[in-house]
């Protein structure tokens, strides 16, 4: 009895397309459908408004934040009443890091998405072949090639 072998192309078509398919879709899962709020700069860890200065502007009657801080032209009231000039140190900020993060990830779902194409390739060269090589030994005329 003829002993058939592994077609190559097929075996590692299979292989590739369910693990860079499985890393894909987690990519992809992660990228559009995941909690886009555990991004947030920790409280404890907030931000200064100077440290935010390329990616958060906030204005105050049309002057910057930082402005009226830089100036001292924000007053504040404290619980017995009494008003007191805000400063730097009392504006804390957080920010949201999705679209950092977002873009990481869809960055490597572009690698993926490479690695799951040239698999799902080889998978589809790899069955043509074996559909191919079926046939030759079944073809009519030539008899069952199998024992």
């Amino acid at each position: 009895m003829e002993k058939r072998r592994m077609n190559p192309y097929l075996l590692m078509g299979v292989i590739g397309v369910f693990t860079i398919g499985s890393l894909l879709f987690t990519h992809l899962y992660q990228a559009f459908w995941a909690d886009q709020n555990i991004c947030w700069t920790p409280a404890q860890l907030r931000l200064t408004v100077e440290e935010t200065g390329n990616r958060f502007q906030m204005t105050i009657g049309g002057k910057a934040l930082r402005k009226h801080l830089a100036d001292g032209t924000l007053l504040a009231v404290d619980s017995n009443g009494n008003p007191y000039r805000v400063v730097s140190q009392d504006v804390g900020v957080r920010v949201n890091n999705w679209d950092r993060v977002k873009g990481t990830i869809l960055t490597g779902a572009l690698a993926s998405s490479f690695g799951f194409g040239v698999s799902l390739t080889l998978l589809i060269a790899g069955w043509v072949y074996w559909v191919k090589e079926k046939k030759g030994r079944l073809s009519p005329g030539k008899g069952f090639q199998g024992h």
